[in-house]
């Protein structure tokens, strides 16, 4: 880096400023994590929502669970789980962003992106993915970013 006086050149410090803000617009700036809180029902069930910077200012959302419970088996039965975000601060009701991937060892994923930068995430178990409000009890959930 060029040095004047032992001290970088001020279009030097402008240039790096410039880098690592496009390295976090473009999702290269790190991401955070928040750990699920699990309810009763299903107590080994484990989670984690992983959020970083995405393009146009959107977050990347990406959810991972693992040891869940088969749906079918809860009480009442399911057939999938449901990812739901809420934007803090928000009157309206939840928002349906997709059924979680769910393989055979009992481990789920769900990818997405959201133009919320604070949200309540929560995860229920559902007759239907496609559900328009949330009927199964929350089995996980965290508050990101807030």
């Amino acid at each position: 880096m060029a040095q004047t006086a032992g001290r970088p050149a001020p279009w030097a410090l402008a240039i790096l400023g410039l880098l690592l803000a496009s390295c976090a617009t473009l999702g290269l700036g790190g991401s955070d994590k928040t750990k699920l809180a699990v309810s009763p029902k299903d107590p080994s069930a484990e989670g984690i929502v992983t959020t970083s910077a995405a393009r146009n200012g959107n977050v990347s959302v990406d959810v991972t669970a693992k040891h869940l419970a088969n749906p079918e088996r809860l009480d009442p039965p399911a057939s999938t789980y449901v990812v739901w975000i809420k934007p803090q601060g928000s009157q309206g009701r939840a928002q349906n962003m997709g059924a979680l991937k769910v393989d055979r060892n009992l481990r789920g994923t769900l990818d997405t992106v959201v133009p919320w930068k604070s949200f309540e995430l929560f995860i229920t178990p559902e007759r239907q993915s496609d559900a328009q409000q949330p009927y199964g009890e929350r089995l996980m959930w965290a508050t990101v970013g807030g």
